[in-house]
């Protein structure tokens, strides 16, 4: 390799010049090859460091340049630190090259390569395409021209074209994806790129698939391939679910058996060998046995590579060029690359860098929840249970003992000794280990468990406990420590001597064992989720961090058992999400019917760091006639929420409510137990109307939504997730209430440290961040209402705090424009929605 065929002679004397204004020390430099001579002509200083160090500000760099630095002491090998910004930049199209400080010899980590040049999207072709008479108007049934849904699609076209991110609020009925989808098809196909479209909801998530990417198909003269990106443990493995049947009569219980036989008949005439497929509900157990994982993947290595359900899937999604995935898999993927350096054999998706962020209201949420950490009691147990189980019948029960099986069964080819001590390390040493792990597991969240109760006995109903400073000094907190230390120490002697059952292993490769790559990838991922347990054990038990806040949950199931569990979360993801979004990605489109507080983008941008010279914006407005459609009436007459009277006179009014409305409601409520309230007790008073009352958890979300459609006189009671993504359009749903203004419970401990750290940055944490929270909830329940320009209806506001308290402006200023709104007794209100029945 010579300097010359890489540099200009302009490009050396600077370099050399910039070494020495440095003192000789660590420079850190972007080179940008010429097109016409491929080579590298001009070079950017961006980084200047010590003699062992340098900042690596990688947002700067981009495909097709080159990240140059010198080592000062003359030796160019690549260190561990190089290598590992290599792989990271070469997945990136991204060249790396080691210089001396005289820029007269060099070391290529990574060939620099001219980026392949974009070619952009014809705007005003895509704008046609929406036009009447066009393509979507000729191949869709019943297409309404909206202008708005127009200019959502010009401006994503033009935000792929000139690599900038963007926030679009698209009001309700706008048909954003529609808009984002088209755009996307063209850039992928044009310059074959994946584009990646993120959504929250699975429902939004089966209308692309199903519906919308269909029916673009037939309407666009393009040829191209669109995914539905399922998390890897959706799909079953071969190497599993085969390697278990010479013990399955041992291993598994009568029911557990039967599930199994079911899986191993299915699998051998599954299309996909994803869990969505199967007709029948396998025991969780024997799923969890079966599953595809990374950590226990071999890969090509394994036998049955060929005909791997996951290796097929994600053959599909390297080869299409839109992958549909959720929020949580997205944030999976971002995790993993940033660990592992864009190694694309661990990414859970293939390259891309064109992101749709759909239903993005809910990012900071999901984000927050991913990068924490969480361990639970039920957790750690289902591992350890993986391990080994104490049972008083005889059979192979949990890992280890297959895996004495396998050993065992090799017995000629093991020479006997060995066969014994790796005998005795499972029998004497590692099975006792686990059931030990197992007690102080117990006694840990027992003790963990009681603390909680304790420290909260003064705030009944409270599952939660945030682990403050004032909490860890509370005399009990040395018990926690002193449990936590016991099970610590128990298990990294059990991730010590798992290791070791590995190394001796290893040594059998000459011997006949079943699945012996299998075995190895086995114990050593065993091995790393111990480790991962004491980290987060440690991380929230022995250290504080002023970024993050940790704090303790008891939870019960349907059967009543109490589960506890240890979480940690980052308090704020701006500078997260930045670094490992905005800055890695080309572009970014933030979208949904509800980003804007006050007709600004100013609290999304604050959560997320999407600072106004990175990230664009666009309001689209509201396609629909609210004026003719929707009514927003407050009754005056009921008392405040928090008066001790609402509840009998909210249960009143809404019982007027749905009586007058014929049922055909949707009826929010902010937690649970208020719900659970107004049912219970509403229920036997509308026992002799034909309303019939629906209650959020009685089944799935999906399927009470299908009960509804078909009924005469619904009404569904809901909360959380109610709020979003249900779509009922047409006289089916015609009525909204609304209980209480959405505001989060402060108590909450990621809440409560977020409003925090805003006061601590001398903020109004209520103004800048419960507020626009709540705003945003409640925009996205009188969202439920009108989803087509055929529906009209009321939404009905129980609280009316939204007229008596200053702030109650911000939810009236988000109301659409044009909506009616009346404040009246509720007799008035109730005479105006008879009126719009009749």
């Amino acid at each position: 390799m010579k300097i010359d065929d890489y540099f200009t002679a302009e490009v050396r004397t600077k370099l050399k010049k910039v070494i020495v204004e440095a003192d000789q020390q660590e420079v850190y430099c972007i080179g940008r090859l010429s097109s016409e001579e491929e080579i590298i002509t001009e070079v950017e200083v961006v980084a200047r460091g010590n003699k062992q160090a340098v900042p690596v500000p990688a947002a700067k760099l981009r495909p097709g340049e080159v990240v140059i630095h010198n080592h000062p002491s003359g030796n160019l090998s690549p260190s561990q630190p190089d290598l590992n910004l290599a792989a990271k930049f070469g997945a990136q199209q991204i060249g790396f090259i080691i210089i001396n400080n005289q820029v007269d010899d060099l070391y290529v980590v990574v060939e620099p390569d001219l980026a392949a040049e974009m070619k952009e999207l014809a705007v005003e072709e895509i704008s046609d395409l929406f036009a009447a008479g066009n393509a979507l108007d000729k191949t869709l049934g019943q297409y309404e021209y909206r202008r708005q849904q127009q200019i959502m699609a010009e401006v994503v076209a033009k935000a792929f074209n000139r690599s900038t991110h963007l926030l679009v609020e698209a009001g309700t009925g706008t048909g954003k994806s529609l808009a984002y989808l088209i755009p996307s098809i063209y850039w992928a196909v044009k310059n074959e790129q994946r584009v990646v479209i993120s959504t929250n909801t699975i429902n939004l998530q089966e209308q692309l698939i199903k519906k919308d990417i269909p029916l673009l198909k037939k309407a666009l003269d393009l040829d191209f391939k669109a995914v539905l990106v399922k998390g890897r443990r959706n799909y079953i493995c071969l190497r599993k679910l085969y390697n278990l049947q010479q013990i399955a009569d041992q291993a598994l219980e009568n029911e557990e058996r039967e599930s199994y036989l079911k899986l191993l008949d299915w699998a051998t005439e599954a299309q996909t060998g994803c869990r969505s497929e199967l007709v029948f509900q396998p025991q969780a157990s024997v799923w969890n046995r079966v599953a595809s994982e990374s950590d226990t993947c071999l890969r090509s290595d394994c036998p049955h590579h060929s005909q791997c359900f996951f290796a097929r899937a994600r053959a599909k999604s390297i080869n299409a060029d839109l992958l549909v995935v959720n929020h949580h898999l997205l944030f999976s993927d971002i995790a993993v690359r940033k660990e592992e350096g864009m190694d694309l054999k661990v990414a859970v998706l293939p390259r891309y860098s064109h992101i749709i962020c759909d239903e993005a209201h809910n990012i900071e949420e999901v984000a927050t929840s991913y990068l924490g950490e969480k361990i639970s009691k039920q957790q750690l147990i289902k591992y350890l249970n993986n391990l080994h189980v104490k049972q008083s019948k005889e059979g192979i029960q949990g890992f280890l003992m297959e895996a004495r099986f396998k050993i065992n069964q090799a017995r000629e080819q093991i020479d006997e000794d060995t066969r014994l001590d790796l005998q005795r390390l499972i029998d004497n040493i590692l099975q006792p280990l686990v059931l030990k792990v197992t007690d102080r597991t117990n006694t840990f969240f027992n003790v963990l468990e009681k603390f909680k109760q304790k420290a909260q006995s003064e705030k009944q109903g409270e599952n939660k406990l945030r682990l403050t400073e004032e909490i860890r000094e509370d005399e009990g907190w040395e018990t926690i420590k002193e449990e936590a230390d016991n099970l610590l120490l128990s298990l990294n002697q059990l991730s010590k001597k798992l290791d070791e059952l590995r190394v001796e292993i290893d040594l059998l490769s000459t011997a006949d064992i079943d699945d012996y790559e299998g075995l190895l990838v086995d114990i050593t991922a065993r091995v790393d989720r111990a480790k991962a347990v004491v980290r987060v054990i440690d991380t929230v038990i022995n250290q504080t961090d002023d970024d993050t806040v940790d704090w303790i949950e008891v939870t019960k199931n349907s059967r009543e058992e109490i589960n506890c569990r240890l979480n940690s979360a980052p308090i704020n993801i701006a500078g997260e999400f930045k670094d490992n979004l905005l800055l890695e990605m080309d572009s970014i489109i933030f979208t949904s019917a509800t980003l804007t507080v006050n007709k600004s983008f100013d609290y999304i941008r604050d959560r997320l760091g999407l600072e106004k010279d990175l990230v664009a914006e666009l309001r689209t407005g509201d396609p629909f006639d609210y004026s003719q459609q929707a009514l927003l009436g407050i009754p005056t007459d009921l008392p405040e929420p928090y008066d001790d009277t609402f509840l009998t006179e909210a249960l009143r009014v809404l019982k007027e409510l749905l009586t007058a409305n014929q049922g055909r409601s949707l009826v929010l409520f902010t937690s649970y137990g208020m719900l659970n309230q107004f049912y219970y007790k509403l229920r036997g008073e509308l026992e002799e109307t034909k309303l019939n009352l629906y209650r959020q958890g009685e089944k799935s979300r999906h399927l009470l939504v299908e009960d509804f459609k078909q009924d005469l006189a619904p009404v569904i009671f809901g909360t959380a997730s109610f709020w979003e993504g249900i779509d009922i359009p047409g006289e089916q749903l015609s009525s909204v209430i609304i209980v209480k203004l959405p505001f989060q419970v402060p108590t909450d401990p990621v809440i409560e440290a977020k409003v925090e750290e805003i006061e601590a940055e001398g903020r109004n944490a209520f103004y800048n961040y419960m507020l626009p929270r709540a705003v945003i909830k409640f925009k996205q329940g009188f969202g439920r209402l009108i989803r087509s320009q055929s529906d009209s209806g009321s939404v009905i506001v129980l609280d009316k705090r939204i007229l008596t308290k200053n702030y109650g402006k911000s939810f009236i200023s988000s109301v659409p424009q044009g909506c009616k709104i009346i404040a009246d007794n509720h007799q008035e209100i109730t005479k105006k929605v008879e009126k719009i029945q009749a």
